[in-house]
Formats: structure tokens, sequence, C-alpha cells
């Protein structure tokens, strides 16, 4: 299929979507897809991301002058999600589209990161290094699209997408760098906050067994043991065999807890916790954690350091048999 076919087919499918939706708008201060050259001191910019990470991200670089449109809500998977019409409406007036890349979002990006009349795309993942990248399986190009749980490679990102930001906005340039700085600030700060917690689980109990492989970056960086039913995407199926190989992995080492994920179902892994039962080992399922989408609108899990903290304190109680404190944890460094 031709690169012009697609901009014809998403053409036509734009205004379908902007019929069926009305394609109206209130807010006087936003902007219509034009030239940022031509924008009033007072116009907002549209912003459109992909998953909720990502919508978080523009939101701390955008402030106040930007609307960030966020396809993906609470508990969306991202492999599986197919964009609506009121998603399409909006990223017909959006300048900036921002997606994860690496497959994260299957095959629909194809269609809509190309650039699209003043609209300009960009893949966050394309701020990291071929290095930082982990390999499914070991396989090159087999990429693991989950690298917002190592927080350094998140950092990283940010910084490479407030450059692109202020390339397009150069009246916005201090804005935008300011917000950044701050932004990546707090991502330091929670991740040698993390460092420390999960430094304090006993070292054989340092694994994570979780749904579908969303945590080998996390687990990378913070020095812990990660093993998953399911692949990187929740497109791959697993069995019968899946379950009975990780009932004896976790029979055999006596690991305490499995973690369920709030963007997939935990029948499968209830299905773990009844076959150590029945092996003699009574496993924990353990709080469900933020893996491929955040949490609900006003709670501190709808930002990705909050769904970040949620899940290190999940996973230090679950593993270490204690419970968290924060003041135990304070530190002024």
């Amino acid at each position: 299929m031709s690169k012009h076919f697609l901009q014809i087919l998403v053409g036509g499918i734009i205004l379908l979507a902007s019929a069926c939706t009305g394609n109206t708008e209130s807010e006087q201060n936003i902007t219509r897809n034009r030239p940022v050259d031509q924008l009033r001191e007072d116009e907002k910019v549209i912003w459109v991301a992909t998953t909720g990470m990502i919508t978080d991200a523009l939101n701390n670089l955008g402030k106040p002058f930007s609307k960030v449109y966020g396809m993906m809500g609470p508990g969306v998977d991202p492999h599986l999600y197919k964009p609506t019409p009121a998603d399409l409406a909006m990223l017909e007036k959006s300048h900036f589209f921002c997606h994860n890349g690496l497959n994260l979002e299957g095959k629909f990006t194809e269609i809509l990161s190309l650039s699209w009349g003043y609209r300009r795309t960009y893949a966050i993942s394309a701020g990291l290094n071929i290095n930082d990248i982990i390999m499914a399986d070991g396989i090159e190009g087999n990429y693991d699209p989950h690298f917002w749980f190592d927080l350094n490679l998140w950092r990283k990102s940010v910084d490479s997408l407030a450059i692109v930001l202020s390339d397009l906005y150069p009246r916005l340039f201090e804005e935008i760098q300011a917000n950044s700085l701050a932004y990546q600030a707090e991502i330091e700060n929670t991740h040698k906050w993390a460092l420390r917690v999960l430094g304090d689980i006993p070292k054989e109990n340092r694994v994570l067994v979780t749904a579908h492989d969303a945590f080998q970056y996390f687990g990378r960086a913070y020095d812990i043991e990660v093993l998953a039913l399911q692949g990187i995407s929740t497109v791959a199926e697993f069995g019968i065999r899946d379950v009975s190989n990780l009932v004896d992995i976790l029979v055999k080492r006596k690991i305490p807890a499995i973690f369920p994920e709030t963007s997939i179902s935990d029948k499968a892994l209830k299905a773990v916790v009844e076959g150590c039962k029945r092996n003699n080992w009574e496993v924990q399922l353990a709080p469900t954690l933020y893996g491929d989408a955040l949490g609900g609108a006003g709670t501190p899990e709808a930002t990705l350091l909050g769904a970040f903290r949620h899940n290190v304190i999940v996973i230090y109680e679950a593993l270490s048999g204690k419970t968290y404190k924060e003041s135990d944890w304070v530190t002024n460094s």
C-alpha cells in the first residue's frame, strides 16, 4: 500500500469523523491546523498523544499554553487499540502528534503518523539510542516498547521531545525548556527513590512475575528479575503449558507473589495461583500494577510518576513482606 494512497484514505476517514462528531469547538483560543508562525499570542496549540504516558509528558512540557488530547484512557491496552472517530477529528485539528513507536500501538500509527498539512509527528522512543532498547527474545528488530518504566530512559526521551517541540515553537522555547527541566528533576528524584526502596528487597525475592512482558526495562534499571506469562505484546497467545511452566518456577523458587496489570485480565494469573496451591505453595496475587496504561483522572496514578510510585510500593510490600512507610525513605539528597 503506497504512502499516497494511505494519505487519501486517512483524509477521507478524517472528513467522515469530523462530520460524525460535528467538528465543533467551543474554546476560542484553540488553534486549527495552521502554521505555528501564524498563531496569535493567546492561542493554545493542540497536541495529540496515543498513550497516557505520552499525554502526561506533553501536559508537563506544554503548560499552560497547550491543550493535550490523549487517545487512550485508563486501562486501555495500546497493543489492541483502534482509533475512534473522535480521535481522528482531534488529530485533524492538531499541530503535533506524538506516539510511542517500537510497535507499541501496532500498525495503526503507520497511517496516523503521516505528516498532514501543518501537523508534525514524532515517536517519543526516537530519543533513545539503539543500545538503550531491549530486543525481545534477543531477536534483532523485535523491539520491546515498554521503556517508560526505566525512568532514566524516560527522562532522556522527555529531553529529546522538549528539543523537538522547542524547534517547532521558537516563541515558546523558554517555557518549554523550563517545563522540561522541572519535569526531568521530578523524574530523577523518583528514580533515586525507587533505587533505595527496591534495593531493600532481599536479593532472593527480587523476582517480578506479571501477566505480560512489560517490565523488562524496569527490571534492568532496578535490578529485579522479570518473568511473564505473555510476551511483549498482548496479541500473543499463551497456553496451558505456559501456565504450567510458570507454576513450576514459582513453586521451585518459592516466589511469594505475582502481579496483575490494569489493562489485562487477571484470569490467567488466578489459574497460576490455583496451580501453585495444588503443588502446596501459596503465592499471593498482589495488588494491580500499572503497565501499558495509567490510572483514572484525578488520581495520583493518572500521571506516569504517580503510577510508577504505586508500582514500586506494591512490589516492595509484596516481595519484602514489609509495610511501606514514606517517612522511612525521605531524604534531603
